[in-house]
């Protein structure tokens, strides 16, 4: 009995962290501040060590990282990528893709100044537009923090309201 009513309190916690997180977000007045605030909640609610974001470098995500830019907090944590590179990672998932073997290739998604010894990763795509267009990145030194198979939907809703407000932006 008491391991069910442990197992619901963790998930009654965790769905109330991400509630916080996106109530926080929808009062951003501009992408800057909508994806400063994303990247620090999610690092201070799940005590995440390494968030960071990658876009995918092309015109439909110009306007953004014009934005994003401008932040020297999201300069050194965003990373630029072309469709290919993004693509041969993550592959054509609009869901959160959780890896923790064989991840070197995930390395390719860290901004270029910085390296972390990570070794799991939870790479999110935003989807907007015609398609992927980047991600929110977190990485752990723990091999256990992010395994393929763990449920995602809650990070899931998130990304997609994430991607919804982006869109909002950027339109």
């Amino acid at each position: 009995m008491t391991d069910t009513w442990d197992v619901k309190k963790v998930n009654e916690d965790l769905l109330r962290k991400f509630q916080k997180i996106q109530t926080e977000l929808f009062t951003c007045e501009t992408v800057t501040e909508l994806c400063e605030k994303l990247l620090q909640q999610m690092g201070n609610e799940f005590n995440i060590p390494f968030v960071w974001m990658t876009l995918i470098d092309e015109p439909a995500t110009t306007y953004l990282k014009k934005e994003l830019l401008v932040s020297p907090y999201l300069a050194e944590r965003l990373n630029l990528v072309n469709r290919e590179v993004f693509t041969a990672i993550v592959g054509e998932n609009t869901f959160p893709v959780l890896a923790n073997e064989n991840v070197n290739a995930f390395y390719r998604l860290l901004p270029g100044n910085t390296k972390y010894f990570i070794k799991s990763f939870a790479v999110c795509p935003f989807v907007f537009g015609n398609g992927v267009a980047g991600s929110l990145n977190c990485g752990d030194p723990s091999a256990t923090r992010y395994q393929p198979g763990m449920d995602t939907t809650l990070l899931r809703n998130l990304i997609q309201k994430v991607s919804t407000r982006l869109a909002y932006f950027i339109v």
